[in-house]
């Protein structure tokens, strides 16, 4: 009886330790991904056509403020999120290593829309990546 309680104890503090472990290292990879302030992510936010019909000189885009974008690592885990200011750019400090952007929609709405874009971060420089929403219009 008691090597079996022993046994239950000592399996049950070898469960806890692993647990324990495994969420040392989770949040210790969230932490690290936003940690880094000499490394990351920007860019503008775009969102187009601006016009159904475009005429030659147009802009057939324009900066997009408060567009709202994901950032997620390789495993697919939302590690930040950016939002963009009024002139639609976006910063965010990320460690290195490789990064999904995912440009979500306004809260409610379907657009406009964005597809994801990849983004490898390296020590000491924020790489320049734009995102591009699609407006709808047509």
């Amino acid at each position: 009886m008691a090597g079996r309680i022993g046994r239950s104890i000592l399996s049950g503090l070898l469960i806890a330790v692993t647990i324990a472990l495994s969420t040392y290292a989770v949040l210790d990879h969230l932490v690290g991904a936003v940690q880094a302030t000499d490394s990351g992510v920007q860019g503008t936010a775009w969102v187009g056509p601006v016009s159904p019909v475009q005429k030659a000189g147009d802009a057939s885009e324009q900066v997009y403020a408060n567009a709202w974008i994901l950032v997620k690592d390789a495993a697919g885990r939302t590690v930040a999120t950016a939002v963009s200011d009024k002139a639609g750019l976006y910063r965010v400090a990320l460690s290195p290593g490789n990064y999904t952007l995912s440009p979500q929609p306004p809260v409610g709405s379907a657009l406009p829309r964005g597809a994801d874009v990849v983004a490898e971060v390296v020590k000491g420089r924020f790489t320049r990546l734009d995102v591009h929403y699609d407006s709808g219009i047509r």
